[in-house]
C-alpha cells in the first residue's frame, strides 16, 4: 500500500507520539528523568520517538517527505539558510517563552 507524503507524515506523528507517551509515563513512574538509576539513558531513549514525531510534524504540515525538504534546505545560499535558521530559532524561543512571561507578567500585575 502506497501512503501519500501526508499520510505517511501521520503515521509518523501518531506512532512517535503514542511511543514517547509510553516511554514518558514508564520513566515518570519509576521516579523521572532525575533518578540515579539512569537519567540520561532516560533523556536519549526518550529523544528518538520524539524526534521522529515532530519529523512526521514536519511531513504533515508540508506535504514533502524528509529527503525532499533536506535537499531543497541544501541547495539555498548559506545566507538563507543563516537567515531562515535564525528565524526559526527566535520563533521558537517566542513560542515557547512567551506565555510564560506573559503569565508572570499577568499574574504579577
Amino acid at each position: 500500500m502506497k501512503f501519500s507524503s501526508r499520510q505517511a507524515g501521520l503515521l509518523k506523528l501518531l506512532g512517535g507520539a503514542a511511543i514517547y507517551a509510553v516511554l514518558f509515563a514508564f520513566i515518570f513512574s519509576r521516579g523521572g528523568f532525575g533518578d540515579s538509576r539512569g537519567g540520561t539513558f532516560y533523556i536519549i531513549t526518550i529523544g528518538a520517538p520524539g524526534a521522529l514525531a515532530l519529523l512526521g510534524l514536519m511531513e504533515l504540515v508540508t506535504g514533502h517527505p524528509f529527503q525532499r525538504l533536506a535537499d531543497a534546505w541544501d541547495a539555498m545560499p548559506g545566507w538563507k539558510q543563516a537567515v531562515l535558521g535564525l528565524a526559526t530559532v527566535l520563533a521558537a524561543v517566542v513560542i515557547v517563552f512567551g506565555p510564560l512571561l506573559l503569565y508572570a507578567w499577568v499574574r504579577d500585575g
